[in-house]
């Protein structure tokens, strides 16, 4: 029983050793985690209003889904938030802070014929 026990922890961590030798062979030691379709060394798009404005951009003019390489983590999860407020307050000052900060981000929610931009949601 004991050997049995030696012999699959043995076992486990050649498997182990193996796998992790595989695994590196195929990362790039400079690649960045920037995103499915982003090209090793290329700086990872970074959250804030600029980077936000500049992918809502790109969504209205293709009329729906960013190239990969161009998606900003963050920017959707923030724009659907402030959609939400505006929507559940619809008018007073805290639908007045939404429709800004959807304008601030340059947000654009849908696509195609349901592309939809601040002043679509009264704003």
């Amino acid at each position: 029983m004991a050997l049995a026990v030696v012999r699959l922890l043995l076992l486990a961590a050649v498997v182990s050793t193996e796998a992790k030798v595989f695994l590196r062979s195929g990362a790039s030691v400079n690649a960045t985690a920037a995103g499915p379709a982003a090209f090793a060394g290329d700086p990872p798009l970074l959250f804030s209003e600029e980077s936000c404005q500049a992918m809502g951009s790109t969504k209205a003019k293709l009329g729906g889904p960013v190239p990969p390489a161009e998606v900003v983590p963050g920017c959707t999860e923030v724009c659907d938030m402030i959609k939400g407020m505006k929507e559940y307050w619809m008018t007073g000052g805290m639908a007045t802070w939404s429709c800004d900060e959807a304008k601030k981000y340059g947000c654009v929610w849908g696509s195609g014929a349901d592309l939809k931009n601040p002043s679509d949601i009264a704003c």
